[in-house]
């Protein structure tokens, strides 16, 4: 501990106790005996009074007075619009804080200030400064110390902030924080925005100076954002603004604050206010980022990037060489690093995409960046290559009729094949002949341009065996027989588009001679068991009408596949073909999304059975998706029914359904996923149906249903290009050279202008 003067007397006096004692008694025997000779007594008591309290305070062997109190010297320094500064020195203390108040507010006692304010540096002076503060605001800074249990008085000094003196102040730029004030000298709405000045530079790089503006108010309205008033902005790396769009702050890079009065229309009204700023510095990454290229195209590459372990974040972007050459030359690699960083969005995780729309044999390089966990940024790393020449495609189409013993025969499958040459992308469409002539008809466009429209596209490995020797197979199944379908494929690359059609038919399923088609159908009262909306144990009675068909349409499609058609189940609600026309509804879609409605399969011998599979829906008019028939128990299973149908033709039963030894009872649901699916109703009896003697039969109207789904919404109709799907193509090959597998990434929301290199077609996450 260092000792103080003032200690160390004190220490001194007592060393030389007994000697001073025996000195002062002396002392103060000589000046009573002067007192007594040359004053009276009242002058007598003041000196022997003196005198003691001498001895009491230089003399006596215990000293009594305290040790030095804790505290801390402030003084002020200098100030801008949004910051102060002191110089603090704390003494005789282990600790010392302070806090920064606006004058008049509550200063917080020593204690206070110790335990919840800054601590400042012990030992020596420090310089202090306090950022985003007020303008012109007085503020109160007060601090403490204290020393072992001692706490110091509280010391404090005042101090004025500045007025901010221009349009655009930077209050501070750190390497993930950015803060700047706008004081706009009219109340009209603005324009504001931080950008990196080197994106910002090549967005006008060799434009024309009408164009380079054009430019730069595409950019302010695209890219910032509007206010009005005076006031201050923070932009944070990692958080979402007011319009929910990441916000990305670089280190280490100059910015452009940019500033422009607009109308309520957002048209600019004024000149572009603008300043110059840099962040705070960073140091150099040793990170590494992989970049592959694979499947280079007339028109397009594959890219997969793989990141350093310590990386936060990176970058990717495709440009011509030459581009990219001469801008590096012209400003040097690091400001194309910003132009990347700016210019496209971050990735974390190891992915896969394709670039298409690139121009034939010309030079292009992939750029990856990245920024690691202590916001260093790495080298950049790039990989070149040349477009390959494009020629004409061709397309070659062919099918067959075949039993694959899955399920996949004649009677509901075509397997079709597409052979191609130089094909870079591939757009197909299979749908009903039907609907594609009613398409062409009805609005006039030809088979490229449905293709166009609402063709899916070949993924690339597919792509590649339709180039391939063989061509690439593929079914399309859960069709109606003796149907004819037709099958649209649109070839691309670089230059070139190639269109082909072909329309072929299933076979006819052979036609079953019942009297059950003749003695089902009627009207039906219908009871079964199940589980209602709180899981308890309910009897379900309900109306069934059984019927050839619900129109002219249906009639003819179900007597082709020996099917009877049975309207009601359980509490859902019944719309029927013309309710959906009502409500908007094509008639061809309105005459398989109508019901709830189920089908009886009638083979050779009188067999009956209820469908249960994915091929017919129950209903397809709700919002929360397609309804379909279900076996329940412990897994869905999609299992045909047997039924009992009595000798007199008026009572039928439904039994469970069989699968892997267990009984399944009817149920039904929506498909929330592949292999989810949300249980509207469940089951848990056989079925009876008993034919009404009145023949009377009220189907349920409306859209509620009391079950486990207490509201039912129409969902809104399809056009008819809407309704070519190909959720019933089978892809049969899967291609050995495929080296990964990935799943759909969803790319964050970024506000981005469109950026000077290419958009990815799609970006998917590796899955490890």
């Amino acid at each position: 501990m260092t000792i103080s003067k003032k200690t160390g007397h004190n220490l001194l006096i007592r060393r030389i106790t007994k000697k001073a004692y025996i000195a002062a008694q002396k002392k103060i025997y000589e000046l009573l005996n002067i007192a007594f000779m040359k004053f009276n007594l009242r002058y007598l008591a003041n000196l022997f009074v003196a005198a003691l309290l001498f001895c009491a305070t230089g003399c006596k062997d215990d000293d009594t007075s305290g040790p030095e109190m804790p505290a801390v010297k402030i003084a002020p320094g200098a100030t801008t619009a949004s910051s102060i500064s002191f110089t603090a020195t704390p003494e005789y203390a282990d600790a010392a804080a302070y806090v920064c108040v606006e004058k008049g507010m509550l200063i917080p006692s020593a204690e206070n200030i110790l335990a919840n304010g800054t601590a400042l540096t012990l030992d020596k002076e420090s310089l202090v400064e306090v950022k985003n503060l007020k303008d012109t605001t007085v503020y109160v800074v007060a601090a403490a110390a204290k020393m072992g249990d001692q706490i110091g008085n509280v010391v404090s000094v005042e101090i004025k902030t500045g007025a901010y003196d221009g349009v655009l102040n930077i209050i501070d730029a750190t390497q993930s924080v950015i803060s700047y004030h706008i004081k706009p000298t009219s109340d009209s709405r603005y324009y504001h925005l931080a950008i990196p000045k080197a994106y910002w530079d090549y967005q006008i790089e060799g434009e024309s100076a009408s164009e380079a503006e054009r430019i730069k108010t595409a950019m302010l309205k695209q890219l910032g954002s509007v206010d009005r008033g005076e006031k201050t902005y923070t932009l944070t790396d990692g958080e979402k603004d007011v319009h929910k769009n990441l916000t990305q702050v670089f280190p280490a890079t100059e910015y452009l604050l940019v500033k422009a009065d607009c109308d309520a229309e957002g048209n600019l009204t004024s000149a572009l206010d603008t300043l110059t700023f840099e962040t705070a510095e960073n140091s150099v990454s040793a990170a590494e980022i992989t970049v592959e290229l694979s499947r280079i195209t007339s028109s397009g590459v594959t890219i997969r990037c793989v990141p350093g372990a310590i990386l936060n974040r990176y970058y990717i972007g495709i440009e011509e060489t030459a581009v990219v050459n001469q801008y590096i030359e012209k400003y040097g690699k690091e400001a194309w690093k910003r132009v990347l960083m700016a210019g496209s969005q971050p990735f974390e995780h190891t992915i896969s995409t394709s670039v298409s729309g690139k121009k034939p044999t010309v030079d292009y390089t992939v750029y990856a960046v990245g920024i690691d966990d202590d916001r260093n940024f790495t080298d950049l790393f790039q990989k070149n290559f040349t477009t390959k020449q494009s020629a004409m495609p061709t397309v070659a189409l062919d099918y067959e009729l075949k039993d694959d013993g899955q399920g996949r025969n004649p009677y509901n499958t075509i397997f079709f094949n597409i052979k191609t040459t130089d094909a870079d992308m591939i757009k197909y469409v299979t749908a009903s002949t039907a609907e594609i002539t009613e398409i062409r008809n009805e609005l006039g466009l030809s088979d490229e341009e449905i293709v166009t429209l609402v063709g899916d596209t070949l993924p690339d490995n597919y792509t590649d065996l339709a180039n391939g020797e063989n061509g690439l197979p593929f079914s399309y199944s859960g069709l109606s027989s003796g149907t004819s379908y037709t099958l649209i494929v649109q070839a691309l690359n670089g230059e070139y588009s190639k269109v082909e059609v072909l329309s072929a038919s299933t076979q006819e399923i052979p036609r079953v001679e019942s009297q059950l088609f003749d003695k089902l159908p009627g009207e039906w009262s219908a009871t079964i068991n199940g589980l209602g909306s709180q899981n308890q144990d309910s009897t379900y009675t309900f109306d069934v009408t059984i019927a050839a068909g619900v129109n002219e349409a249906t009639t003819e499609e179900y007597r082709k596949h020996n099917l009877l058609v049975c309207l009601g189940l359980a509490d859902f609600n019944y719309y029927g073909p013309e309710e959906l026309v009502a409500n908007n509804f094509p008639q061809s879609v309105a005459n398989e999304a109508y019901g709830p409605k189920w089908f009886l399969q009638i083979a050779e011998g009188d067999e009956v059975t209820v469908l249960c599979d994915t091929e017919r829906n129950l209903f397809d008019w709700a919002q929360q998706g397609t309804f379909y028939l279900m076996g329940i128990n412990e897994q869905v299973v999609f299992e045909p029914f047997p039924v009992e149908v009595s000798d007199d033709f008026n009572t039928i039963k439904v039994k469970t359904a069989v699968y892997e030894g267990a009984d399944y009872f009817m149920g039904a649901g929506y498909l929330v996923s592949s292999n989810r699916v949300s249980l509207a109703f469940i089951g848990t009896s056989e079925m009876t149906l008993t034919r009404k003697a009145d023949g009377n039969t009220v189907l349920n109207q409306g859209l509620r249903m009391p079950g486990r789904h207490s509201e039912f919404t129409l969902k809104k109709p399809g056009s008819l290009l809407e309704r070519i799907s190909c959720e019933k193509v089978h892809f049969d090959v899967t291609p050995a050279a495929e080296a990964h597998s990935y799943e759909s990434y969803e790319q964050p929301q970024m506000k981005l202008m469109e950026v000077p290199f290419a958009a990815f077609d799609e970006i998917r996450k590796e899955v490890k």
